[in-house]
């Protein structure tokens, strides 16, 4: 009997079973064959080494790809918070000078130092975000009564 060597076979083993009187048995060996180098090196005519190089450069691009992909979302994220980090100073900028202009802090201290510390959190927000503008952009109450 000839084995031929193919991908999917497995080998076996003829071995006499000596309890027996004397009728061989087959055995599949324990541990698995590796498969034969001829059919891997001749595969598309390429060695291993250079199949080897070009699994790790498809890794690679597939590496940068995603990582320029990631930093492209990060960027857009970055801009989108800016833009509402600006949104969120321009309208307590816009409350502040409507309170200021209608005299209710005149009437209420309370209401202008509550006004004054979310004055300054969104002031720092708008710093911590790279917007060197932010202070500009926000009036404080008290600062406005101060100069009147």
């Amino acid at each position: 009997m000839e084995i031929r060597p193919t991908l999917n076979h497995v080998s076996l083993v003829h071995s006499q079973d000596q309890e027996t009187t004397g009728a061989g048995t087959f055995k599949i060996p324990s541990r698995k064959r590796e498969r034969p180098r001829e059919i891997i090196e001749t595969c598309g005519g390429k060695g291993r080494k250079e199949r080897r190089r070009e699994q790790i450069r498809e890794a690679q691009q597939t590496y940068w790809s995603r990582k320029e992909a990631d930093t492209m979302t990060l960027n857009k994220r970055i801009t989108q918070l800016e833009t509402a980090a600006g949104k969120v100073s321009e309208t307590v900028a816009t409350l502040s000078d409507i309170l200021l202009q209608s005299g209710v802090l005149a009437a209420h201290p309370e209401l202008t130092e509550q006004l004054h510390e979310t004055i300054q959190i969104c002031r720092a927000s708008v710093t911590d975000v790279g917007d060197d503008h932010g202070q500009a952009i926000i009036k404080d109450p008290q600062e406005g009564e101060e100069d009147q």
